[in-house]
């Protein structure tokens, strides 16, 4: 979230008892990230080679999807804890001034963010364009699912965007940051429903697609 956070507030904060305490709780909150970064992977290749498998219900898949929300929830719930406790030992100009100084990195992170929605973007467009002209149905259905994918994936990233300043703000309750991870994982479950409706529309329509290869590009759509 916040880039190169440890060299800023090294610079910004001059109270060394307080510092010291922020970077403390920093080094907590990196060592929870690492943690959540390698289980979301392993998470990742589950889900996807469960999605693979035509044999595999919808219901045993749906079991593992929500575990692992429910994991990431208790991450990030945890964060809260350590985001709010990190923020009591910053006065308000010095937070300030780290938010100014983490523009940069705010703007790298927007790239990021641009680049997955564009690569997306062009996934949707190749399997919408397949069938524009010879099945109406899956056209419809495909353009259905596109729609709610869009709208549900606009939530998520605009919550995790630098530019909420709910997420930025110095003043943002607890209480507030816990409303934005409930919309988060209720937006991102919203995500995976359409994985797996899609992926019933590919299994269902053999004819219609090449399975192999659409369940491969399927795993790049991210959630």
């Amino acid at each position: 979230m916040f880039p190169k956070f440890e060299k800023h507030a090294k610079h910004i904060i001059q109270d060394k008892e307080r510092l010291d305490k922020v970077l403390t709780d920093h080094k907590e909150t990196k060592s929870n990230v690492k943690t959540f970064t390698k289980a979301e992977k392993k998470y990742n290749k589950t889900i996807h080679k469960l999605e693979k498998d035509e044999n595999i219900s919808r219901d045993s898949i749906e079991v593992v999807i929500q575990e692992y929300l429910d994991f990431k929830k208790d991450v990030l719930l945890t964060e809260i804890d350590t985001y709010t406790k990190t923020k009591q030992n910053i006065k308000e100009e010095e937070w300030n001034l780290i938010i100014q100084e983490s523009i940069k990195g705010f703007k790298k992170f927007k790239k990021f963010q641009d680049k997955q929605t564009e690569k997306n973007h062009d996934y949707w467009v190749k399997l919408e364009k397949k069938f524009k002209s010879n099945d109406e149905d899956i056209k419809n259905e495909i353009t259905s699912m596109i729609d709610d994918y869009n709208k549900y994936k606009s939530k998520v990233m605009l919550l995790r965007s630098p530019s909420n300043k709910k997420l930025t703000g110095y003043y943002t309750t607890k209480d507030e940051l816990i409303k934005m991870v409930d919309v988060a994982i209720s937006a991102q479950r919203k995500l995976f429903d359409v994985r797996l409706d899609l992926r019933e529309l590919i299994f269902n329509n053999p004819d219609k697609f090449k399975v192999n290869k659409a369940m491969n590009k399927l795993k790049k759509v991210t959630y």
